[in-house]
């Protein structure tokens, strides 16, 4: 049975740098005022930690490496100077700022990493090949991730009215716990319902009436009418459009975008906020589609 979590390899973020270890240390050292700052600062203020260790996932998760983690404003020179104080490397005189970056990182080669094991630097590469001369996939297509993502979602999205035994259907744990979803349902295009949630079982249950209520399938346009959109900070872009069945018949059609984020204990990509238009008609309607945007590379851990 395949797992309710869309699993795909992720872009690099410090979540998966091998100065994790490092990270985690410093920030541990920061005073927690400071820590909810920077995972504010960090995820744009879109995702409000309600703890100190959702504060540092947010950190590891939002920030995609070492120059944009120490370009922190709450991370001065002088908590630098501190944290190398701590751990025993005093630098005596004036030091730029640079310098003091340069020898947390080497003190955290020396405290955490294992030189030997070190992972080789992959990027402007797509694939590197492993002791065996097997190529392992460091990227993926933006294109690809929309398309796997919106199979995934849609299936078990259209397997709530399935009655068989062991198909996978909507769950709660493909929304993040403060995720949010809103549904729209236009007649002729005046809005006649809205509905919206703001937690995943609320996420869940919400779909899984609208869906049971209007007895309704889902055809996604994957050929030209699902895309990823590049971010370079928040949640990735998802946004799909296709057309609504009712039995056979084609009743309407639909636009959906999605803003998904990678849980950091599992890699597990996880759906933090969705938006959904459903837009039916009298006259029959024609398939949607989206304009071509640029297809970017996704890297992999």
């Amino acid at each position: 049975m395949q797992s309710k979590d869309f699993s795909l390899t992720s872009f690099r973020t410090l979540n998966n740098s091998k100065f994790k270890k490092g990270v985690l240390d410093l920030l541990y050292f920061l005073p927690n005022e400071d820590v909810y700052s920077i995972a504010q600062t960090a995820s744009i203020k879109r995702v409000i930690p309600e703890n100190i260790q959702e504060a540092i996932d947010i950190i590891l998760i939002y920030t995609p490496d070492l120059d944009r983690f120490f370009s922190y404003r709450r991370i001065t020179s002088k908590i630098l100077t501190q944290y190398l104080n701590v751990n025993n490397v005093i630098l005596k005189g004036y030091t730029t700022n640079q310098h003091l970056i340069s020898s947390i990182q080497e003190l955290w080669a020396s405290k955490f990493c294992d030189r030997e094991k070190e992972e080789p630097d992959i990027k402007n590469s797509t694939s590197k090949e492993n002791n065996l001369g097997t190529t392992i996939k460091l990227y993926i297509k933006s294109d690809e991730f929309a398309h796997s993502f919106a199979g995934w979602f849609f299936e078990r999205l259209n397997n709530i009215n399935n009655e068989s035994a062991g198909c996978e259907r909507l769950d709660a744990s493909m929304f993040c716990s403060n995720g949010s979803s809103n549904i729209y349902i236009l007649y002729n295009s005046q809005l006649i319902e809205e509905y919206r949630s703001e937690s995943d079982k609320e996420c869940e249950q919400l779909f899984s009436n609208v869906v049971s209520k209007y007895k309704v399938t889902f055809l996604p346009n994957l050929d030209n009418g699902t895309q990823a959109v590049k971010s370079l900070y928040g949640p990735i872009r998802v946004l799909s459009c296709g057309t609504i069945f009712k039995g056979k018949e084609c009743i309407g059609v639909f636009e959906e975008e999605f803003g998904l984020v990678q849980n950091p204990d599992d890699k597990n990509w996880k759906i933090f906020f969705t938006k959904i238009n459903l837009k039916t008609a009298v006259q029959p309607p024609v398939t949607p589609s989206l304009p071509p945007c640029p297809v970017f590379d996704i890297e992999c851990v």
